[in-house]
């Protein structure tokens, strides 16, 4: 079930994993319209693929269980992503603008998602996995 915040670094490694490949295996259930609204983008350079905190950060997660939970069909699955947010910051690290490594990521980020025609939003925050 969604909803449950996750408990350990490697389901969201999993997380990110299964995200980008339902993105390019023809993202059927319309992931991608959302890339453009992600406030927390996460990066795991052992896969080298980005997840957004909402999507990677709880168990179970598929783009049905996604937009089920999303959309709020009732109290027991709505949720706001400040659960995944506060889970996924203790394994791992916000990158800020005056770190070194701020523009990699940045442009990573930024080709990722000119594949689909978007740019991330005005604001957002990229986090880094450990290695």
């Amino acid at each position: 079930m969604p909803g449950l915040p996750l408990a350990a670094l490697e389901e969201a490694r999993k997380n990110v994993v299964h995200f980008n490949e339902y993105l390019n295996d023809g993202d059927e259930h319309g992931l991608s319209a959302l890339l453009g609204l992600v406030h927390h983008w996460y990066f795991d350079p052992r896969s080298e693929h980005w997840g957004p905190s909402k999507y990677i950060g709880y168990r179970n997660m598929t783009p049905g269980n996604y937009f089920l939970w999303r959309d709020g069909v009732d109290d027991t699955t709505y949720s706001d992503g400040r659960e995944t947010e506060s889970q996924l910051r203790r394994f791992t690290e916000e990158i800020t603008e005056d770190d070194s490594r701020y523009d990699a990521l940045n442009a990573s980020l930024h080709g990722f998602l000119a594949h689909w025609d978007k740019r991330p939003r005005a604001g957002y925050r990229p986090h880094l996995f450990p290695r």
